[in-house]
């Protein structure tokens, strides 16, 4: 039956069945189904709007439609009405703005009452503004229930003890919590899997932690060397790696990395590219054909096509005899006699940017005391909240600032600088920082 179809007769009888309208008299009736406008909504109509003056209420006469609440995370159902039901009635006697949408689920047919005639059957029927009140109170009820309910559910979703058990309630709520539940059901549920989503992300920050080098031991010929290194990765995990290993009795390789992109897939190249690099460079005679070997690995299949900037060195620990592979990575700096700086350029493209490419070495001779630098790009680029990079230049103040510091007051004195620059800014990217000082024989 349309909307067409409903004469003044059949929508009193209709009225009359209301708990709330129902109390009006036959005239108050009759003039309520003569005066109101009918209105037909086709499915998916906005019958009420959010936010918008109540200036009149709906009573539905065939059809059902979803109560939703829109916030700035999207459309959150809290309820649904059908036939008899009024709605919009409580913003309508208070003046005050629609504090949800509706929605028309099916076609629907509805009676739209104007304030000023509600408030005129008021008047009229006392009655009728006690059964308003009443309904109110329902419904607050209803909603205090519901935030007590909904305040353990959280305080549960935030412990480490969560029970799946309170999904099962949501899924059989009280009466009262009918129409909130699907909604924080969807919540309950996209929280838990948040929550396994971070669980696994730690447990690969963990293995990502678990592949840095332990602190380093000087001994034997090793005593020549003093050596800390840091990584602050932005998010749980990152692409950024450094890392240090014997060769022989006397030779030290040491390596930093940056690989292309966030997350997770850059860890996992990450991994497998310093994995690599652990494997191939133990050649101490021809380092640039054993940095190839490992870019023809890594650009092998390389489908995603990531890449990553490196640089490597080996250095001779009796003699402080230093062969380096820099493949586009941020240039380290070399600090001589505690005042000079001499940064060590790149000397071949990025790994696995390209297959079939060569690389060279450069050579430098350390002298006691001497210190080496070593970053990737997410200490030059941290901002601050205005948006300006560190930069390069302070970089090098900041290592000059460090000339007679050990290693490890060098790397924390470094990045303590660039912690006070950013002023409590997020990091973009990540950071890694080594630093080296030859102590000499």
């Amino acid at each position: 039956m349309g909307s067409n179809d409903w004469n003044p007769a059949l929508l009193i009888a209709r009225l009359r069945k209301h708990a709330m309208l129902g109390q009006l008299g036959d005239s108050a009736l009759r003039e309520l189904a003569v005066k109101s406008a009918l209105i037909h909504f086709e499915p998916d109509a906005v019958m009420l709007r959010q936010g918008q003056p109540s200036d009149s209420a709906l009573f539905m006469i065939a059809g059902e439609a979803d109560i939703l609440v829109e916030t700035s995370y999207g459309d959150i159902q809290v309820g649904r009405c059908a036939s008899n039901a009024l709605i919009g009635e409580i913003g309508a006697f208070t003046d005050l703005a629609r504090t949800a949408t509706v929605r028309a689920r099916t076609a629907v047919d509805a009676l739209k009452i104007g304030r000023q005639q509600l408030l005129e059957f008021g008047r009229m029927e006392p009655e009728l503004l006690l059964s308003i009140v009443g309904q109110l109170g329902e419904r607050l009820s209803r909603l205090n229930q519901a935030l007590g309910f909904y305040t353990n559910a959280l305080s549960a979703l935030e412990s480490n003890t969560f029970d799946t058990k309170l999904l099962d309630d949501l899924l059989n709520p009280m009466p009262e919590l009918v129409d909130f539940s699907h909604s924080f059901l969807r919540l309950a549920e996209q929280i838990t899997i948040k929550r396994q989503q971070f669980e696994e992300m730690a447990n690969a920050a963990a293995i990502q932690r678990s592949m840095l080098p332990p602190p380093f031991k000087a001994q034997n010929a090793f005593a020549a060397i003093d050596l800390h290194g840091e990584l602050h990765p932005a998010r749980e995990v990152g692409g950024d790696f450094f890392d240090y290993f014997t060769i022989d009795e006397k030779y030290l390789a040491v390596t930093i990395g940056d690989v292309s992109g966030k997350g997770v897939p850059a860890s996992l190249f990450m991994a497998i590219a310093q994995s690599m690099i652990r494997m191939v460079v133990r050649n101490t005679e021809d380092l640039a054909t054993e940095i190839g070997k490992v870019n023809a690995l890594l650009a092998a299949n390389n489908r995603e096509s990531m890449f990553a900037t490196a640089f490597c060195a080996v250095i001779d620990v009796t003699s402080g005899h230093l062969v380096y592979c820099n493949c586009g990575h941020n240039a380290p700096l070399l600090l001589r006699n505690g005042k000079k700086i001499e940064e060590l350029a790149p000397t071949g493209p990025p790994l696995a940017a390209r297959s079939n490419v060569s690389f060279r070495t450069d050579v430098r001779r350390l002298i006691a005391g001497e210190r080496l630098i070593l970053f990737s790009d997410g200490l030059p680029e941290a901002s601050n909240p205005q948006g300006e990079f560190f930069g390069d230049e302070r970089i090098r103040q900041a290592t000059l600032s460090f000339a007679s510091a050990s290693a490890h007051e060098l790397v924390g004195g470094v990045l303590g600088k660039v912690n006070e620059f950013m002023k409590g800014a997020r990091p973009y990217d990540d950071i890694a920082c080594l630093g080296l000082i030859y102590r000499g024989r």
